[in-house]
């Protein structure tokens, strides 16, 4: 099971390492899309992007920013909204979501940028406020939730995926059955509704449709992780 941070993320932040998944390994299928979703603590007075952007401006070098850890995608995000919305957020690395979301309800950090599933609980019952998604479209687990294109950030579209991925050598036929029965299991409706619900987007694409987006997604973040300026080593 791969995700976007080890496989399209990391070739570009890490000078060395000890895998290469162009090389290693040979795409399956993504199985979903999932949104990430940008929330604040109460206590901060603001009701959506725009009005966070101005607070945060009005309030230079005043909110953190948490993640995951660094060099994750969710620090990659708040550093690429630092750049985009000319802000001066200062990022506090966590060892792993649990911590940093905890520190978020406590009021510790100020805001995160974060895959959906886990933070959507907390929006549900009112103890994060969610401000956007950075997605192509709006989530179906929070349609009222508008995109950062809706609410003037052009260009700021960065979504998280789970993919099927196999060995370097894996006979053809075998990538085939894998790929066939996946399929299958995202056409379930079951499936597919329990997804959305979790803010995620059942994918389904064919092998070679797969290695072409792995392909320009690890282009797309090199520049990125270039313009932003992030190192991790």
């Amino acid at each position: 099971m791969a995700a976007a941070g080890p496989t399209v993320i990391n070739p570009s932040l890490y000078k060395e390492m000890n895998y290469s998944p162009g090389k290693d390994l040979v795409p399956v299928t993504a199985l979903t899309r999932e949104h990430n979703l940008m929330v604040v603590n109460p206590e901060i007075p603001a009701k959506n992007l725009k009005e966070f952007i101005t607070y945060a401006k009005n309030h230079p070098q005043t909110l953190s920013i948490g993640s995951p850890g660094a060099g994750s995608p969710a620090h990659l995000a708040g550093e690429l909204l630092n750049k985009m919305a000319g802000l001066k957020m200062q990022h506090v690395p966590y060892k792993g979501s649990g911590p940093a979301i905890s520190d978020l309800l406590a009021n510790h950090i100020s805001v995160m940028i974060d895959n959906m599933p886990p933070l959507l609980p907390h929006v549900l019952s009112g103890k994060l406020h969610a401000l956007g998604v950075p997605s192509s479209k709006r989530a179906e687990a929070l349609p009222n939730v508008p995109t950062f294109e809706e609410q003037g950030l052009n260009g700021y579209v960065i979504m998280a995926w789970k993919g099927l991925m196999v060995s370097k050598g894996t006979p053809e036929p075998i990538v085939r059955a894998l790929h066939d029965a996946a399929i299958q299991v995202l056409k379930r409706p079951d499936i597919r509704k329990r997804l959305t619900e979790l803010g995620a987007e059942p994918e389904g694409n064919t092998p070679e449709a797969f290695a072409k987006q792995i392909s320009e997604e690890t282009r797309w973040w090199a520049d990125m992780i270039k313009q932003t300026n992030v190192s991790v080593n």
